[in-house]
């Protein structure tokens, strides 16, 4: 199938295929709606600074809120350097877990251009599995972001309760730049792997979770049950550690324990 955004050459006959000319008016047209509505009443439920077109790419329509995965630009600089300059437009489908994401601020129809937020405060539907959980992240459902222990997106407020709720997040955050986790041990080890518990901010016990120590000696004396340590999320490249068991969340421990809870 013939590229609809082929660039020409001097000299080239100009033939516009109707889907290449549509593109362009897609664009134009959201865009200059953009520039009038900027003088009216706000219509974005958040922090607009982050908002830009969308091309819905998804296969459906999708309703104010939805949640969509980045997928690419609609005109790259290849094909039109200029509109690519001036004016923003990416193509999002469906979400990929934990992949970064763009929050619908208008219903778009499948193919249609509108607005989204890609990064700022957005009210969103939260699927809550845990009421603790302070921070959600990108599922396979476009209704709704997942709650976590961690994630590119924090939770500024939301709704009591778990399941499907109402939240504002702000989006994205860095994993790393949501603090160190804090672990309490539960007195399990299994050679150099550490079981425990993610310490929340307000002092109770959430997720279960497993941890290492670099370079870990093998001292059944390190850790004392109750101790507390501080974490990093385990990066992408220790995921494979034969030391690792099932699916619970897996972090390294960068700092030596210190006080113990009774």
């Amino acid at each position: 199938m013939a590229d609809p955004l082929k660039k020409v050459k001097p000299g080239d006959p100009l033939a516009i295929p109707a889907e290449t000319y549509n593109t362009f008016i897609d664009v134009a047209q959201a865009f200059r709606g953009r520039q009038i509505n900027l003088a009216g009443p706000p219509a974005i439920a958040g922090d607009n600074t982050g908002s830009i077109l969308v091309r819905n790419a998804s296969g459906a329509d999708r309703g104010r809120f939805s949640i969509l995965g980045i997928q690419g630009v609609v005109i790259a600089p290849a094909d039109n350097l200029e509109a690519f300059q001036n004016r923003i437009a990416l193509s999002v489908g469906l979400p990929v877990a934990g992949e970064p994401f763009a929050v619908l601020q208008e219903p778009v129809a499948d193919g249609s251009i509108g607005r989204a937020m890609v990064t700022g405060v957005s009210v969103v539907q939260l699927n809550i599995l845990d009421a603790s959980h302070g921070y959600a992240k990108a599922g396979t459902d476009p209704g709704s972001l997942t709650t976590d222990t961690s994630g590119n997106a924090r939770i500024l407020w939301k709704e009591s309760g778990t399941d499907l709720k109402w939240g504002v997040v702000q989006f994205p955050v860095s994993t790393a730049g949501t603090g160190l986790a804090v672990l309490k041990y539960n007195g399990s080890r299994t050679g150099k792997r550490y079981s425990g518990n993610v310490v929340n901010d307000d002092g109770s016990l959430g997720d279960a979770c497993q941890f290492l120590f670099p370079n870990d000696p093998g001292i059944d004396t390190l850790l004392a049950t109750n101790n507390i340590v501080y974490a990093v999320p385990c990066p992408t490249w220790d995921t494979g550690n034969a030391a690792w068991f099932g699916t619970s969340p897996k972090y390294h421990a960068i700092l030596q324990p210190w006080s113990a809870w009774a």
